[in-house]
């Protein structure tokens, strides 16, 4: 029995010294750039783009952090300012000359992060002319946007952009919100425990061989290099050429992964797409709080590739409230007067197959096909 004991411990040792391990080994080595490198990787990254430069990255990275230091110090108020998640990063200030211009928008945004990221613009005594709100339907709806964007992707901005929600919450709502430090301790836990992921494991012994995480733009190696993306000082995002020449074939599959992905997740999923009270309530004091400040609100809805469409929102009984989101962002659209543009229905919004690199993300030429041609003032 003594001896069994023994060997229990000796395991449990093994055992907590491995995960201690892989917990350092991640956390120093930091290939997604969200722990021990996270704060010199946004500060060079800054600089360079204050610099107007182009910046190709080939790794994840803290979006948030970067663009809040981007907020605070970029010298010139922009008359348009764009808040969303990845769908609206291609949108860039050709859309919109000859007014100054900054795209704001972080992948998998939800409610709070445009809040926040409004708030960091506001702090400096700014008002934009113009508002671009990427409103995707997961963002009235925690629910799913866990489904939709996978559970990992939810809530980021309580790692990042805390401080900032709540102030914002307080700016726009007249609230004041005592549950700032359960926030920052649940936002900790979801970050820091990343760190025992095989994912990242994984990626962080990939970053040992391949050293190269941040280039001012090389065209040969851009060319090559087809998950690289190339930030550009106004905020957007561009996709590398080899992305932008994505076939239809090539889309196709991509929507086959997300559809399986999402028929994986909605075993779990119970309320399928539907408005929370709360959540609504929040964004329509917000819509108030800009109109308030005599801004121009333009609502984007961003359009879906066709297939992804058809099979997740027109034939899966489990997304067809998707519709009710369009139908009721529309309607706020109507009741303050606000611009829409786009639909999720790629159809509305005049797109083929051909336009998308995956299944939700547009190339260059779709997002031109989206906004040109609106007169946004």
């Amino acid at each position: 029995m003594v001896i069994y004991k023994k060997y229990f411990y000796v395991f449990l040792f093994l055992v907590t010294l491995s995960l201690c391990g892989i917990i350092g080994f991640n956390y120093y080595i930091d290939s997604a750039n969200q722990f021990s490198r996270t704060e010199a990787f946004s500060t060079k990254v800054t600089r360079m783009l204050l610099d107007k430069k182009e910046v190709m990255v080939r790794t994840n990275f803290n979006e948030r952090l970067l663009q809040k230091k981007m907020l605070s110090k970029i010298p010139h108020r922009p008359d348009v300012l764009v808040l969303g998640s990845s769908h609206s990063l291609a949108i860039t200030q050709d859309l919109f000359a000859p007014l100054s211009f900054y795209n704001a928008s972080v992948s998998n945004a939800e409610l709070e992060d445009d809040m926040a990221l409004y708030y960091v613009y506001q702090k400096r005594n700014w008002q934009p002319k113009v508002v671009v709100i990427c409103v995707d339907p997961w963002i009235l709806d925690p629910d799913f946007a866990a489904v939709f964007n996978g559970k990992k992707a939810t809530q980021q901005w309580k790692s990042s952009l805390l401080f900032e929600y709540i102030n914002a919450k307080k700016l726009i709502l007249g609230t004041n919100d005592l549950t700032y430090y359960d926030e920052q301790v649940s936002g900790s836990f979801d970050k820091y425990s990343q760190l025992l992921s095989v994912d990242l494991l994984e990626s962080s012994a990939s970053t040992l061989l391949f050293d190269s995480v941040i280039h001012s733009i090389a065209p040969n190696y851009y060319d090559d290099c087809r998950s690289c993306n190339i930030l550009r000082p106004d905020g957007s995002r561009i996709l590398s050429k080899q992305q932008e020449s994505t076939t239809l074939a090539e889309a196709d599959l991509s929507v086959a992964k997300l559809i399986q992905n999402l028929q994986l997740s909605t075993q779990t999923y119970k309320k399928y797409s539907s408005v929370d009270p709360i959540y609504k309530d929040t964004f329509e004091k917000f819509i108030h709080y800009l109109k308030s400040k005599n801004v121009i609100i333009i609502f984007y809805l961003p359009p879906l590739e066709p297939l992804a469409y058809s099979h997740i929102i027109e034939e899966n009984p489990n997304y067809q409230s998707t519709k009710e989101m369009e139908k009721y962002f529309i309607s706020v659209a109507s009741r303050y007067h606000l611009k829409v543009i786009g639909s999720y229905n790629p159809a509305k919004a005049g797109l083929t197959g051909n336009d998308f690199v995956d299944g939700s993300h547009l190339k260059a030429e779709g997002i031109y096909k989206v906004f040109l041609g609106h007169p946004f003032l």
